[in-house]
Parts: C-alpha cells; structure tokens; sequence
C-alpha cells in the first residue's frame, strides 16, 4: 500500500504582522530597541512567525506569556483587551506544542482556554484559529466527527470575517476529513473550494497543496490522468517558488505512479530524490514515507531483507512522532514481508495491529486494505469462516469508498472462499466483479474513448433536436408571412375595387378564385408528398433502431468474450511475483485477439507463453481459448515439465480436436520456462524465434519451423537452452508489429527494424520501453488500419 501524502493546515498563531522580508535577526534588533511592552508584544508575534527553528520558536512564545502576565497582573488598564488578545494567542501556542509533543489532554486545556478568552474579547480571529487547531488534533485521535464539527465552526466564523486565505486552509482540512472518512465526492468537492480562493488571493504554496491533494484523492478513485496533473502541477509550482516540502509530496506521489506501471528503477529514483528533498527539510513523516515506499519496491523484488529494514525505519519514524496511520502502514508492510516468506501467524500478527489502530483512527481505507490482507491470511490457514467475515467487511468499505485495487483483491479472495464452500453461483459472482474491476483499472485509454463517444452522441443528439426545432419555426414564419402578404393583397384589391369599378371587381374575382382553386391542388400534392415522406422516416428509423439493436447486441457479447479472454492471459501479479522487470505491448486488432501471452507457476518452474494463433477477431479469440486451455491442461493437470513436450502435447490435442477434417488451425509461438532452483532457461519454439541482446549485441535465436497444430510437419518440437546472464534483455513477439502496413510508403515494418528498434532500447527502463514500442508503432500505423493482433513481451534478466 503506497503512503500518499495530504497537506492540511495549521493555524498556531495570527497576529500583527511586519514587513516579510524582514529577518529574525532584525526583528531580535528591534526587540533589543522597543521600549514598550505593547510593542515588545507585537515583535514577538513577528518572531514567532518568521523562526522555522521548532526548538526557537516555543521560547519566544514563552517571552510573550511572561510580559502578557506581568501586564494583566497589574488590573485592568485601557491595553487589558490587547494583552488578553496576545495571551488567547500564547496559550494556543503552548497547545500546538503540546499536542506535537505527545500530550493531548494538556494541549486540549491550553485550547480550551484560549477559546474562552477569545469568546470573551470577542477576537474571531483567534477564535476560528485554536477552533480549528482543536479540530486537526482530534483528527490525528482519531476522532474524525469531532473534529469536523470544530472545523466547520472555525469556518463559518472566518467566511463571515471574508478572510479568504484562513476559508483555503479550512476548506482544505475539511476536505480531508472527507477524504478519511470515504466521502469522496464531499473531498474533492472541499479541496476545489480550497484550490478556487488560493489561486484568487495568489498563495502559491497553497495551490501546490491542493493540487497534491485532489492529485491522492484522484489515485485512489483509480482515475492516473487526473491524478498525474496534479501531481505535476505541485512539482513545478514547489520548484519554481523553492517549496521544498511540496517537492517532497509531488516527487513521492510521482514515483507511486511508476512503481504501479512496473518502472522500479524510475520509482527508486523519484523516491530518493523525495528522501534527500526531505531529509534537508526534517521532514520526518516525509521521510517515513519514502522508507515505506522504497521498501515496498524492494519487497516486489524480492529482496525482504532490504525491504524489512526500511519498513522498520519507517515504523520507527512514525512512532516517534505519533503518526497512528503511518505506524499502520508500516505495520502493514511488514505483514507483507512476512506472508510472502510464509510465516502466516507472524504475518496475522501484523495485520491485525494495523487493523485495531486503523479502527481506532476511522480510517476506512486502512481498514479496508487490511481486512482484505487478513482473509487471505485466513484462507491460506484453512479457517474459511472467519475469512469470510473479513473479505466482506474489506468488499463492503471499499465499495463504499470507490477503491477499485481494493474492490478487485476483495472480490479474489471471495471467489475463492465461496468456490472452497462449493458456493458456486456467488463465486461466479466475485469472479465478474472482480474482471470489472481489473477492466477499470487497466483500460483507461478506453475509458476516455467510451466517454468521448458518449458526449458526442449528446450532442448530435442535441444538434438534430436544434435542427428540427429550426426547421418548425422556419416554416411557421412562412406561413405567418405568408398571411401578412395575403393580407396586404386583400387591402390592394379593396383599393382597387373602390377605385376601378365593378368591371375590375369581377375580373380579379375571377383571377383570385382559379388561383385559389391552383393553390389547393399545389397544397394537396405537398401534403401527400409529405404524408409519404413521413411514412419512409419512419420504416427508414424503425430499421436504424433494429440495426443498432443488433449491433449494440454483437458488440456486448463480443465485450463479454473479451473480459473471459483477458481473465486468461497472464495476470500482472503473477508475472510482477516472478519476472518484475518487464513489460507487455498488447494491442489486439479488434475487441478480442487471436494472439495471447500466458503464465502459470508449477513448483520451482515459471512458464511464460506467447502466441499467434490462427485468425485474428472472433475467430482468432476461440481459438487461442482452446490454445490456452490446452497449455494449461499440459502443465498444470497433466504435469508436463518440457516446454518442447508442452508443445507436442498441445499439437495433439488440437489435431484430434479441431483438424479431423484436414483444418491447418492452431498457433506459432514461444514457451519458455524459467526454473528458480536451477536458474535454467528453456524453451521451445513454433515458427517464432525469441530475441536475446546481449552485451549490447543482439541475437535471433533458434526454433523449430513447423506451427503448433496440423502442418506441413509434424516432428518432435526440440528443447532449446537460453544463457542466463544478468542484464541480458530477452523479446519474445508475434509477427503483427512486424507486418504492419504504415510510413510515408505505406509499406510493412517488418523484423529488421523492429529488431533494430529493440536494440537502440534495451537499455531503457521497462515502462519506457513500453511506452517508446507503443508510439512507433501508432506513427507508423497512421491512419491504416492495423492489419493484425500485436503482442510483444520484453524481460531483463
């Protein structure tokens, strides 16, 4: 679980402030000089504000509570409201300190009476300011409603002040108090409040924060566009204006979002950069964080050593500033280590200490993380009825919360307790929630592209409304006109009648009575043709909708096809577990694939397909299906340890299925297997040959020139060795990249330049990689149709 970072505000002190660009050094002068206490008073506000020094700045604190007192000592004098105006300051003061120093009910009794004095003189100001002070420390107990209600207090006071700057800071807490809770639209709602007044009144800093902020909330909701625009905006403003700690948050949060896309080495580096921004600032929740998160990367390595000393400086960072949720993570993450190294009740132990912190704080997302981690600990341990109880509880807060990572590992888990108590029907029900999810999260190009089809059926919608409705008023103004112009005739004709005599009368009478006669044929051949006209609209939009019926039909059994192929391919868990530096490209030419990448462990040994199988769309999805199925039969049911004998088996298996009429159908691909205990590489190969670089050199292995099914051949599929060599980068890919039509000749890619491609990167880290193979392959592409499925699958060794 990555530990994200979210600013909120306080507020310890609000007084009469000097010029900013004055140092400490001056001000400690202009104290030397001041002859007055009042004044005195007012230098040590400023002081108080300007030290950065947390040990300085509670003795300049306690230098103003000494003369405060000496004054007030002395009865009441005209400067009594003034005096008792810096003591509600001081005594605020002194419960900031308080509370930071582990101390809450000695800081709640300073609060409490700098807001009777407040209340007292009547100073809003301070008022709203220790009101807010005493709602972030019961945040930090925990106590979630409690605390809003004192920050919405500390609210209304300084909107009817119109102190815009303090409304921000509010706003913002508020806003995390949400966000703890699991209302996130109420979150996002108050930290766009928040980000509206920073930017109208120019505090910087502040819109940094708040873009970090919404960037963690957008994260968590699954949505990495958002969330990387704002993480990026918090970067540059913290660089452009030398916000260091902001750098810190934005830096962090950046390397969440590589560790995620598998960049590892990109991910370390952003998090030491983090580390080194942090440590100079002392920043030691910060830095607590960074131990977190280099240690979950470590951990996914599976280097638990590594990853077990950072996580206990993590614990112990958080511990001793009192950082409930932060020693819940940590905690958490030595879970972690623990289940993955077997040690279940060690691992239980964990998780359960997180658990009755997180409770004990109101952290919903916590909890919801935790408990999803216990039911899995539960069911490896055999005890089915409790993991129920927790899975549930985990796919209930994540539900409420719309955490889709947390939703889809919850639904996992139930798939499998349900399946374990032959509760098929509510397992099949798991299983679909849980592809909803992983669709979710994985396909957000798709997302945006379903979202832009929609607003744009809007408004065609729209437009052909508009359209209509013009077309309506259009001609009710000519039937209008052509009253008014029948009217302006008739007066005319009167004039003409008065004046030209009867004679005139009867002939424009007779004129107007055969033109009349004229109209109401024309009139009738109109309506007949529009009452025909009408009458094909409709077949013309009955048979429109039929159509689109039809297609909106086939194209969702079609989407069902592709969430039942894609829960076959090779989950990411698994290939992060055994190979994590690598990368996918797949891109399918139409909704499902005829090529495929596949992954199973059995015992010591990792096997890793990828696969052309014949056809492409439909018919090439069933049949790497029925591909899949068979690999899956031959190594995991059958126990079939040899790539090449894999092989052979598959073949048979489609031969007699699916060739008894002489049908060519089956695949070209590679198999390799990857033994942990030998740290042996072999594979067999049908027709595609892997690509090794090594040392900067690249080289076309071999393979065996017959497909996986009915050929021209059919020998024995040879066991081939790959030398397994750190650093060494190995391709595996199906022939679509390759033969993809595009460039300025619109001729193919083909293997030497792909090849050639793959060498100029190597070196790369996987994500870039990835990222690179992909936007050749669109530039090249253009706007041709793509011509075949894709897959290519890079893995450093």
């Amino acid at each position: 679980m990555h530990k994200f970072k979210f600013i909120f505000g306080f507020l310890f002190c609000i007084s009469v402030s000097l010029s900013q660009n004055k140092t400490v050094d001056s001000l400690k002068s202009a104290l030397k000089k001041a002859t007055h206490d009042s004044t005195r008073c007012i230098i040590l506000n400023a002081m108080i504000e300007a030290e950065e020094d947390d040990d300085l700045w509670p003795q300049y604190n306690e230098q103003l509570y000494t003369i405060v007192q000496k004054n007030l000592a002395n009865g009441k004098t005209p400067l009594t409201k003034f005096y008792k105006g810096h003591l509600a300051d001081v005594l605020n003061n002194k419960g900031f300190v308080a509370q930071f120093s582990s101390k809450p009910e000695k800081a709640l009794e300073y609060y409490h009476q700098s807001v009777k004095i407040s209340e007292e003189i009547g100073d809003k100001n301070s008022l709203a300011n220790t009101l807010n002070n005493i709602g972030m420390m019961y945040k930090d107990n925990g106590d979630l409603e409690t605390a809003l209600g004192y920050l919405y207090r500390s609210l209304k006071i300084v909107e009817q002040g119109g102190d815009k700057e303090r409304m921000a800071t509010y706003l913002n807490n508020i806003a995390y108090m949400h966000q703890v809770k699991g209302d996130m639209l109420k979150a996002i709602e108050f930290y766009k409040k928040s980000l509206k007044l920073r930017k109208e009144v120019k505090d910087m800093q502040g819109v940094a924060r708040c873009d970090n902020n919404l960037g963690n909330v957008y994260y968590n909701q699954g949505d990495i566009a958002k969330a990387l625009e704002h993480y990026h905006q918090c970067l540059k403003i913290g660089e452009e204006m030398g916000f260091k700690e902001d750098v810190g948050f934005a830096l962090n949060n950046i390397a969440s979002i590589y560790e995620d896309q598998n960049d590892t080495a990109k991910a370390i580096e952003y998090y030491t950069r983090s580390l080194v921004v942090r440590k100079e600032i002392n920043d030691k929740t910060g830095m607590a964080s960074c131990y977190n998160n280099i240690g979950n990367i470590y951990n996914r390595r599976g280097n638990t050593k590594k990853a077990l000393d950072y996580y206990q400086k993590s614990l112990d960072l958080e511990g001793s500033i009192g950082n409930k949720q932060g020693v819940a993570i940590s905690l958490n993450n030595i879970g972690k280590v623990m289940q993955k190294l077997k040690d279940l009740n060690k691992a239980l132990e964990y998780y359960q200490k997180a658990l009755n912190i997180q409770r004990e704080c109101g952290d919903k997302f916590g909890m919801a993380y935790t408990n999803s981690y216990i039911a899995v600990v539960l069911f490896e341990i055999d005890k089915i009825g409790e993991a129920l109880t927790y899975a549930n509880e985990a796919l209930k807060l994540s539900t409420e919360l719309g955490f889709p990572d947390n939703i889809k590992r919850s639904a996992a888990i139930l798939k499998k307790i349900y399946a374990k108590k032959n509760n098929f029907k509510e397992a099949f029900e798991m299983y679909e929630l849980e592809i909803k999810m992983r669709d979710s999260i994985n396909n957000e190009i798709t997302r945006k592209s379903t979202m832009k089809r929609q607003i744009q059926y809007v408004y065609d919608k729209k437009a052909l409304r508009d359209s209509v409705r013009a077309g309506e008023e259009r001609k009710a103004a000519g039937v209008k006109l052509e009253a008014a112009e029948a009217n302006l005739s008739k007066e005319r004709t009167q004039k003409l009648a008065l004046y030209g005599g009867l004679a005139i009368l009867f002939i424009f009478g007779a004129l107007m009575y055969n033109r009349f006669k004229v109209t109401k044929k024309q009139k009738e051949i109109i309506e007949l043709k529009e009452h025909k006209a009408q009458r094909q609209n409709k077949i013309i939009t009955r048979q429109k909708h039929l159509v689109e019926e039809k297609q909106t039909e086939i194209l969702d059994s079609i989407n069902y096809a592709k969430r039942i192929q894609y829960t076959l391919l090779a989950h990411a868990d698994l290939l992060n577990e055994n190979i994590p530096d690598h990368f996918v490209y797949f891109h399918p030419k139409d909704i499902v694939s005829g090529d495929f990448y596949w992954a199973a462990k059995r015992g010591s040994k990792f096997y890793l397909a990828v696969c052309d199988s014949t056809g492409h769309g439909v018919p090439g999805a069933f049949m790497s299906l029925l591909s899949i199925s068979f690999l899956n039969e031959a190594i995991t049911a059958k126990g079939i340890a040899e790539p090449n004998k894999v092989f052979d088996f598959v073949r048979q298996r489609l031969i007699d299925n699916i060739s008894k009429e002489g049908q060519k159908d089956g695949f070209d691909g590679i198999l390799i297997c990857i033994d942990e205990q030998t740290d042996r590489i072999t594979y067999a190969a049908a027709n595609n040959k892997p690509i090794i670089i090594k040392n900067g050199e690249m080289i076309e292995l071999e393979a065996d020139r017959m497909p996986v099914g009915k050929g021209e051949r059919i020998e024995n599929f040879k066991l081939y060795t790959i030398d397994h060599q750190k650093g060494n980068v190995l391709y595996l890919y199906t022939d679509g990249y390759a033969d993809q039509f595009g460039g300025p000749k619109g001729k193919k890619f083909k293997y030497k330049q792909l090849n050639e491609q793959l060498l100029s990167i190597n070196k790369e880290s996987a994500y870039s990689q990835k990222e690179k193979i992909k936007q050749t392959f669109e530039e090249w592409r253009g706007d041709l149709e793509q011509v075949d499925d894709v897959c290519l699958v890079g893995i450093r060794m």
